[in-house]
């Protein structure tokens, strides 16, 4: 994670807070414009054209005014993708084609220093705002860097100096007085390439990477900084997954949310909720099928099978996430005949990638959509003869993942347990091993210092390295139906990055990953048949586990930790559920279609309020955006606002 906050103060990759325009020498363009300060050589905006003094008007036919525009823009990307650009130049609008760049830690980046143009100082009241000299005094006052430099064991004091002569060639070109945010500005941006800062984040970054058990953008970079060096919280894991959340697009692309942990990085959620229940937004039906819900830019994403009268068609729908109304829909042939009970599915969920869409089939039928307008662009038989992926009794149900250009999904043929597609031409990239398939979904995961693919199979747990499909380590887990359903949770920390991994019957195992040179070694930590999860979502906070244990009714609520595999309590009074953390609670939704709102601790269960929300059978976990929850069951689809 070298100099990542020094590349989040200068390049368009990381770039979104305001360079400052006494800096850039003027404001011709007029307030609150995004202009080129530089571009950087070999990157892509030189090879699209781009110019210094160019000004930002739309990118990707979005119109583009602020910082947060451009982030939002760029978020939807992915490197490799090639956009229009517009901008004014010398009063001329040029159109231009550029084709983003990759971030060293991930995203897309686009290879200028920008500006945030404006002529004069804000507005400032008698009395408000800080001298040169203040400046100075209120970046030691405000960020502490002396008392952070020695609680982090570092040995850079006497850089400090090095500091205060970089602010003070920065401010002396800034009016007097400034206001507070143009010298925060200065001492985040003009002066954080300093080794001293440097060294800094880095070491924030990392101790809140190891206590995630992945890695930090940008964005949370720079939050982190901030919070410890007024707070003192970076060590603490609930400030580093603030930090995260907080630079997290309102979205839910994936099965199992932003981080594929069932965690939503919601706010103000209420504290209870009135007799009646929370109020709902809005419902419709929606035909049969367990298929998660979806969400970006204002849309809803998922299965069912369609209502035409024959049962033989599947259905990949887009709905208003506002209203519920169809969007677009593509159906398509899908018996299921052969296959057992439980409904006729579909039961995967999709996943959204830049602007295209990827949905799996009950009878494993694969198309890729744009996200949009719902064209098929391409589809492949995962159960054809190209792949031969095994069958399970009760179809097709793991979800796809995205990676990088690629999309990942399960299989179980021979020589391909796992494929890998280009995501824009359905090309395979790689297919590796002979692991039959079950219905858990892959999931990506920072374990052992490297990002891992890990796949629940029918028999085992499996770290693959997601860009060649390379076999990393594999470890038995079995029962005698081969059916290994819930994903597995992956928790870094100082003795050892943990997986928790359950199923009926086969229990639950705790497994240590570490690595000795460039061997990644497993062992089992503990192992306990007290928790069985089944098919319901669980998560994690801290070291401990969350979530619905039981194969059969009555199932039980309950906390176990994942290093110890100790059980904090079992409580009874629940069907099968799937669970969400949000704004630290959990949101739990039963089979039997209860919902209800609780707090988890690993030493009791408290329940704050509960409804009775939706019909049996309620299997399809929870979505939550913003304060806004989307649920299903097998006849309808709701909105309910969790505010």
């Amino acid at each position: 994670m070298k100099n990542l906050i020094a590349r989040a103060a200068l390049t368009a990759a990381c770039l979104f807070f305001p360079m400052l325009a006494a800096a850039h020498g003027g404001g011709e363009h007029g307030d609150g414009k995004i202009v080129v300060n530089s571009v950087h050589p070999g990157s892509p905006a030189e090879a699209a054209g781009l110019e210094a003094d160019d000004l930002f008007v739309r990118l990707d036919g979005q119109e583009i005014a602020t910082n947060e525009d451009l982030r939002r823009v760029m978020a939807a990307h992915r490197p490799g993708d090639t956009v229009p650009l517009t901008v004014e130049r010398k009063g001329e609008t040029i159109e231009l084609a550029l084709t983003f760049g990759e971030r060293p830690e991930g995203g897309v980046s686009i290879g200028v220093s920008l500006a945030i143009m404006s002529a004069n100082v804000p507005d400032l009241a008698p009395g408000e705002g800080l001298t040169r000299d203040e400046c100075l005094t209120w970046v030691d006052e405000t960020y502490q860097i002396d008392p952070m430099i020695r609680d982090l064991g570092l040995e850079l004091s006497d850089d400090a100096g090095t500091l205060h002569a970089c602010l003070k060639d920065n401010v002396q070109a800034m009016p007097s007085p400034m206001p507070t945010g143009w010298c925060d500005n200065a001492f985040k941006i003009h002066c954080s390439g300093l080794d001293l800062l440097t060294e800094i984040g880095e070491t924030l970054v990392e101790r809140c990477g190891k206590l995630l058990g992945q890695p930090l953008g940008s964005c949370a970079a720079q939050k982190v900084f901030d919070s410890y060096s007024r707070d003192g919280e970076a060590s603490d894991e609930a400030a580093c997954r603030a930090a995260r959340d907080s630079c997290s697009e309102a979205t839910w692309t994936q099965f199992g949310g932003p981080g594929q942990d069932f965690r939503a990085p919601a706010r103000d959620l209420a504290e209870s909720w009135p007799e009646a229940g929370p109020a709902k937004l809005w419902s419709r039906d929606l035909g049969d099928g367990y298929s998660a819900i979806l969400y970006r830019d204002g849309r809803l994403y998922t299965m069912h099978r369609a209502d035409d009268g024959t049962g033989e068609r599947e259905s990949v729908i887009c709905l208003d996430a506002g209203s519920g109304e169809t969007v677009w829909e593509e159906r398509y042939e899908a018996s299921y005949e052969g296959l057992r009970g439980y409904g006729i599915g579909p039961r995967s969920t999709p996943v959204i990638a830049g602007d295209l869409l990827f949905a799996v089939g009950v009878t494993g039928k694969m198309h890729a959509l744009e996200a949009k307008g719902g064209t098929v662009l391409w589809s492949r038989e995962l159960w054809g003869e190209e792949f031969g992926g095994n069958r399970p009794g009760h179809g097709y149900s793991s979800s796809p993942v995205a990676w990088e250009d690629t999309v990942i999904v399960s299989v179980g043929g021979k020589n391909a347990s796992l494929v890998a597609f280009e995501q824009k031409t359905g090309k395979v990239r790689w297919r590796a091993h002979s692991f039959k398939n079950s219905y858990s979904s892959p999931r990506i995961a920072r374990i052992a210092g490297q990002p891992q693919l890990l796949a629940f199979m029918g028999d085992e747990l499996i770290g693959v390295d997601p860009d060649t499909g390379a076999l990393l380590w594999r470890y038995p887990h079995s029962n005698q139906w081969h059916q290994n359903i819930a994903m597995p949770l992956a928790n870094g920390g100082v003795d050892g990055d943990m997986i928790f991994i359950s199923s009926p019957q086969a229990g639950a195992k705790g497994l240590r990953l570490s690595r000795d040179d460039e061997t990644i070694r497993v062992e089992e930590a503990w192992h306990t048949r007290r928790i069985q999860l089944y098919h319901g979502s669980a998560v994690s906070s801290g070291d401990w586990v969350y979530g619905s244990t039981g194969v059969t009714a009555p199932a039980f609520m309950a906390a176990v930790n994942v290093r110890t595999g100790e059980i904090g309590w079992r409580q009874r009074g629940f069907a099968k559920a799937n669970v969400v953390l949000a704004d630290g609670k959990l949101v739990i939704l039963d089979e039997e279609g209860v919902l209800y709102l609780a707090t988890a601790t690993p030493e009791a269960l408290v329940v704050h309020a509960r409804t009775q929300l939706l019909d049996r059978v309620a299997w399809t976990a929870p979505t939550i955006v913003g304060q806004t929850l989307y649920v299903r069951d097998r006849n309808q689809i709701l909105a309910v606002d969790l505010g």
